[in-house]
């Protein structure tokens, strides 16, 4: 019997070039069909980023604000910072032998803590008419003795105890909060430092709304938050607390 000779398979230039073609048609298609799913994935993850920085930021600014020792708040010149004196404790105070010597009731401060009476106004507590030195608390009598006489007693006689001088501003695109003493509140001295609070911020502006007889002064904030080429938008207002 003859040998038959061996048969080689294999693909043709044609079959190459259609398979090429071919392949190139479904690439196609298929580029076509998951681009518009995988930019809608990401688009979804960066706004869902920028919603919730941005949500944080006004949610904690507002919160802070709130807090505040009453008649406290106040914005900087250009509107991009907002500073306040946040509160280790409230509660009442009446006076007993001298005005300096006062009880103090709800509170529990330290020996050389600082105390807010009857700030009406944020000028009379940056420059220090409402604040007070305890220069020594007795914790059984619940008295404190002040560095000097009671200035102007609050009708309310509600006493607050401060904790830091606190500042929001905006840096490089960062919220930063900065706390400070009461001797460098100033602003060129709060807008210097702290720790970041959300990053990718494009503006923030503050702006200060006068209260009347029967409204409570507020603080407007307008932020704005971007990723990419995405970016929200942030307003809201936060009261702030008016009764010293």
């Amino acid at each position: 019997m003859r040998r038959l000779k061996g048969i080689i398979d294999g693909f043709t230039l044609i079959e190459l070039v259609v398979s090429m073609v071919v392949a190139g048609i479904i690439f196609g298609v298929g580029y076509m069909v998951f681009k518009p799913m995988v930019e809608g994935f990401v688009t979804a993850r960066d706004y869902s980023v920028i919603y919730s920085n941005g949500k944080y930021a006004l949610d904690k600014i507002s919160e802070d604000i709130r807090e505040a020792v009453p008649n406290t708040v106040r914005v900087s010149p250009d509107g991009t910072a907002v500073e306040f004196a946040e509160m280790e404790s409230s509660g009442y105070y009446t006076p007993t032998s001298g005005t300096d010597n006062v009880t103090c009731a709800g509170v529990d401060p330290d020996n050389g803590s600082k105390a807010v009476i009857y700030a009406v106004k944020s000028d009379w507590f940056y420059n220090g008419d409402s604040v007070y030195t305890i220069s020594k608390y007795d914790p059984a009598t619940k008295t404190c003795l002040l560095d000097r006489t009671v200035d102007r007693g609050s009708p309310y006689k509600r006493i607050y105890i401060l904790k830091d001088i606190a500042v929001y501003y905006l840096k490089d695109g960062v919220i930063y909060k900065n706390t400070v003493s009461l001797d460098n509140a100033d602003w060129q001295d709060a807008e210097n430092g702290g720790e970041p609070l959300v990053g990718n911020v494009k503006s923030l502006k503050f702006q200060y709304l006068n209260g009347h007889t029967y409204s409570m002064p507020e603080v407007v904030i307008d932020l704005t938050v971007g990723y990419a080429d995405d970016n929200l938008n942030f307003f809201g207002t936060a009261r702030v607390r008016n009764v010293p």
